[in-house]
């Protein structure tokens, strides 16, 4: 990976500024003190969303944001009327750089907002989320051929600026978070839902948990029965309407994983056969503010068409968590690693 040319592209950005300011200065004009409002006219790099590298070093990928365009949702809505994050994606720009050359692109512009650029492994396709036809939907731009595929049959939902779609190692699926559909669009048959009693195992606190896949499972502890922790916690199955979808680049369809959730986060192994997931289920009791979580891991499915398991149940249930969002793979995809936080006495 060149990080030099790197570099010297996201220098070559500052330059270009300073050689507009000192091409201004030179025309005679009288030159006044920059306002506030002033600065909201610039597009800058989005926050919180990931910039993307091709594994070769040659493409970059980023997000730019014009605060003085983007709309709110209004009220105290996080989403604005198309469904997007509106504080950290809204009026978003999708560019790529080509670090041998300096070239600059606009892939979406006047789009609305277009966010979370990610190259495929090997480097060609570009997934990203835009909502250019009315909602948030996948997209995918060929770099060679200029190519660009809207997956329309999934409405994409996230919580977070930083939640980016998600490619298999062999570059054909894609997974993200959409807004569970019954209109078809996503087959009904592949949904899997939670078994109505979960079962009673929990884990040793600690600030990191490491778990040998599959062979080591989770030993029951001496805790309180699960039907009285289902009382106690807000959301005790999880429950919401997003779902976690995968998107076949060689046929357009997309597959529901797991529907009606309240999925924040998933990490897919390194060997392309499993995805871990983790489920918001609300705060530990109703008057706290302690945030729990269970952790899933799937199968994934050769084909989009395979039968999936009519019931699927958490690995690990009922983890004090800030976010959910810190779970990770071990690259020989045999150790699953997360972090936990709270009261650990």
């Amino acid at each position: 990976m060149n990080y030099k040319n790197i570099l010297n592209v996201c220098s070559g950005l500052l330059i270009c500024l300073v050689a507009f300011m000192a091409t201004a200065r030179g025309t005679g004009e009288e030159m006044n003190p920059l306002k506030l409002e002033d600065l909201f006219k610039f597009n800058t790099i989005t926050d919180r969303v990931p910039i993307d590298i091709t594994s070769d070093g040659h493409w970059i990928a980023y997000t730019t944001q014009n605060r003085e365009q983007y709309e709110g949702g209004g009220g105290d809505s996080m989403y604005s009327k198309t469904g997007v994050v509106t504080l950290e994606v809204g009026y978003a720009t999708v560019w790529v750089t080509n670090t041998q050359t300096g070239e600059h692109r606009n892939l979406t512009p006047d789009w609305g907002s277009s966010w979370a650029p990610r190259w495929s492994p090997q480097g060609r396709h570009l997934a990203f989320f835009s909502d250019w036809m009315g909602k948030p939907h996948l997209f995918i731009w060929d770099r060679e051929s200029d190519d660009m595929r809207e997956f329309s049959s999934a409405t994409v939902r996230t919580f977070f600026g930083f939640e980016v779609p998600k490619w298999t190692p062999d570059g054909r699926f894609i997974f993200f978070k959409s807004i569970s559909s019954t209109d078809g669009s996503i087959s009904d048959k592949s949904a899997i839902d939670e078994p109505q009693v979960p079962p009673k195992t929990s884990q040793e606190p600690s600030f990191v948990e490491i778990w040998d896949w599959p062979k080591k499972r989770l030993q029951e502890q001496k805790n309180e029965p699960a039907e009285k922790d289902q009382t106690r916690m807000t959301n005790p199955f999880g429950k919401q309407d997003v779902d976690l979808v995968i998107a076949d680049t060689k046929t357009g369809k997309t597959f529901s994983l797991m529907k009606e959730y309240m999925i924040r986060s998933f990490d897919i192994a390194s060997n392309g056969e499993y995805v871990a997931v983790t489920v918001y289920l609300g705060s530990e009791t109703p008057a706290a503010q302690q945030p729990v979580f269970a952790l899933y891991v799937l199968p994934l499915p050769k084909e989009l068409g395979e039968a999936s398991p009519t019931e699927i149940e958490p690995f690990v249930r009922k983890i004090q968590m800030g976010y959910g969002i810190t779970v990770s793979w071990s690259p020989d995809s045999k150790y699953i690693a997360y972090t936990t936080e709270g009261d650990l006495a």
